[in-house]
């Protein structure tokens, strides 16, 4: 196709033909018909033992390993392998090992998904339990939390029934306030007391669940729940602070900030730097190879800053009017610019993902006037105002679920065939 054209559909257009796509082009648009194969690609999933976090992995990148690639040009495209409607409230992120999607609700549920045919393999009910944060999958093992505990997922093999083994149970007057975290053989997580006004560092054995370490700390206005780990070393945001913890040595220290840090303050480590974004939404780092406390400003700048991301020396930025992506010194490398906010929730090497509201549009990283969108909340999945709560870019699927339990499937080899 041109350098020039852009490709952007979305399921709530009306084309002429169904599941056409809507083509921008300097000439005339081609018209296609969609032949749409619902077979997912021949991965073996059954000896890999898949990781899993909140925003991807450890450092809160929100980039995947996958190797998934855009279907460029106008002749392939992405199709839905399944959907599902789970019929539920979900405001955490899914988590996925080799065998199933996992999904835990504000109501107490989780959800096994099998991912190969998107059938709903198993649901587990907690009593007074909700699950607002993301656990995390290590070699396919599932742990996950509630604000009150946490859960290992116990399946002895592929032929058994799931179970579920509490490991710990916070302390009196906490909560477990932030998403799980993972380290050298230790499960990673803050609690929080608001009639205290305390936070606290934990950290247990992956093991034998013990209780390793732990650090209370005084916070007045605001603690973060995204605990970031790089470079032997765990980093938190609160108040207008920032927790540092060496966690080879267990030493503790704090770095002040000229400003309060809120739920508008986003983080992730990349390449020996920890990056945050301030009030003014410049994006500023600290230096954890040669730590010298200072703060230094990376020379990006943006509107308002909704989401970051990155890998290798690339940093993503999700703003109020579309998104940019940068070189770590600074230079900008492409803009998209939008009337809306985009919400960027996944990427792997090749394909950005970004939501707006209840849709979800797929960017082409090696070619970056390439897209293709989808409404999600559409037909008999229909949804007032709801949003995308989590995008998971995984070897055989793209993985999309929103705030009121629709979960859609999308793989990249659906055949446009040109006539």
């Amino acid at each position: 196709m041109s350098e020039d054209k852009i490709i952007i559909s979305f399921d709530d257009e009306k084309p002429a033909h169904k599941d056409e796509k809507i083509i921008i082009d300097v000439g005339e648009p081609e018209k296609i018909i969609t032949e749409n194969r619902k077979t997912i690609p021949e991965i073996n999933l059954n000896n890999l033992k898949l990781n899993s976090f909140f925003k991807d992995n450890c450092s809160l990148c929100s980039f995947s390993t996958s190797q998934m690639t855009f279907p460029s040009g106008v002749e392939n495209g992405f199709g839905d392998n399944f959907s599902i409607d789970l019929k539920d409230v979900f405001l955490n992120s899914l988590l996925e090992n080799n065998l199933y999607i996992i999904a835990s609700s504000k109501s107490g549920n989780i959800y096994f998904i099998d991912r190969k045919n998107g059938m709903l393999s198993d649901k587990k009910f907690i009593d007074k339990e909700s699950f607002e944060k993301t656990g995390f999958v290590y070699h396919n093992e599932i742990f996950i939390n509630s604000l009150n505990s946490i859960y290992k997922i116990v399946l002895a093999d592929k032929s058994s029934n799931l179970s579920l083994q509490k490991i710990y149970d916070a302390a009196d007057n906490f909560i477990i306030w932030s998403n799980l975290n993972y380290y050298a053989g230790k499960i990673i997580f803050v609690e929080f007391s608001r009639d205290l006004k305390t936070a606290c560092l934990r950290i247990i054995d992956y093991d034998n669940y013990e209780l390793i370490y732990e650090f209370k700390f005084k916070v007045e206005k605001y603690v973060s729940d995204s605990v970031t780990i790089g470079k032997n070393n765990l980093l938190l945001l609160f108040d207008n602070k920032i927790l540092i913890v060496d966690l080879l040595n267990q030493n503790t220290k704090f770095l002040n900030l000229n400003f309060n840090c809120s739920e508008e303050s986003f983080v992730l480590f990349l390449n020996n730097k920890f990056y945050f974004n301030n009030s003014s939404n410049d994006l500023l780092y600290i230096e954890m190879d040669v730590y010298s406390g200072k703060v230094n400003f990376s020379g990006i700048s943006s509107s308002i800053i909704n989401s970051i991301a990155g890998f290798e020396d690339n940093i993503f930025i999700g703003n109020s009017n579309g998104w940019d992506v940068y070189k770590a010194n600074g230079t900008l490398l492409f803009s998209f610019d939008d009337t809306t906010d985009n919400k960027i929730e996944s990427l792997n090497k090749n394909i950005l993902a970004v939501s707006k509201q209840n849709r979800i549009v797929f960017h082409n990283l090696n070619r970056f006037q390439e897209a293709e969108g989808f409404t999600l909340s559409t037909g008999p999945y229909i949804y007032k105002n709801d949003i995308v709560a989590s995008v998971k870019i995984s070897f055989d699927g793209i993985f999309v679920l929103t705030k009121n339990g629709l979960l859609r499937v999308f793989n990249n080899d659906k055949l446009n065939l040109n006539i």
